[in-house]
């Protein structure tokens, strides 16, 4: 699988996780088919994983771009249509979760991943 870094800590969700491909490259649709099929492997797993530990009604995905030149998708659960606005971002980022509260969301989603059986359920 290529090589790639998840991380919990960016100024949009409270919640959620930002998967990049340690290759740059700007935009999705220049992504070799390999690397883009990995990382939507990646998100997808992640997806099952927030859906999981916070119960969320929908968990959605975000290929973005505008803030950061590279290609990074945004996994987060989602608790109404309006968490998908641009009013919804600023709000965001003003603000940005406590570090602890980042901390301990990427602690209990390292230990769910962990805890994942083949099938991609957690347990």
């Amino acid at each position: 699988m290529p090589s790639m870094k998840t991380s919990t800590s960016w100024p949009f969700w409270t919640i959620g996780v930002l998967v990049v491909p340690k290759r740059h490259e700007p935009d999705f649709h220049r992504l070799a088919s390999a690397l883009y099929g990995a990382l939507m492997q990646r998100a997808h797993r992640l997806g099952k994983c927030l859906a999981h530990l916070y119960q969320p009604p929908k968990v959605g995905l975000f290929v973005i771009g505008f803030h950061v030149p590279h290609v990074h998708v945004h996994v987060v659960p989602l608790y109404a249509m309006a968490d998908m606005t641009a009013e919804a971002f600023e709000r965001a980022q003003r603000t940005s979760p406590a570090g602890a509260i980042l901390v301990d969301s990427a602690e209990q989603i390292r230990q769910a991943l962990a805890g994942m059986e083949d099938d991609d359920t957690p347990a």
